[in-house]
């Protein structure tokens, strides 16, 4: 606070929290995903902390900005609502910690 009661916006200094983000994507039965999935589930952490890139490209095709995670790991699985004989894709949200985020 300043001398005349204002607040004042400020980095906080200390130790770096980790981030998390949400993808989705279409269940196509990749065993690599699910995979992947059940190493975390399964207690394995060493094998289930992957690097994972994130490409931002323009109408042309080229990378505008690559974000690269560190330590990535899945925190969550929703398969959305299903029902018996529909026709539709299943779409699942996979929520995901990592450690570290570095952009170029």
């Amino acid at each position: 606070m300043t001398p005349d009661g204002k607040y004042v916006n400020q980095k906080m200094y200390g130790q770096n929290q980790s981030g998390e983000m949400s993808i989705s994507v279409l269940n196509t039965g990749d065993k690599a995903v699910t995979g992947w999935i059940m190493q975390g589930i399964g207690g394995d952490q060493a094998s289930a902390r992957k690097t994972a890139k994130l490409l931002y490209k323009d109408t042309t095709g080229s990378t505008v900005l690559t974000m690269e995670f560190t330590d990535v790991l899945v925190s969550g699985i929703d398969y959305g609502s299903l029902s018996a004989g529909e026709a539709s894709a299943i779409q699942m949200t996979i929520n995901l910690s990592f450690v570290d985020m570095t952009t170029s």
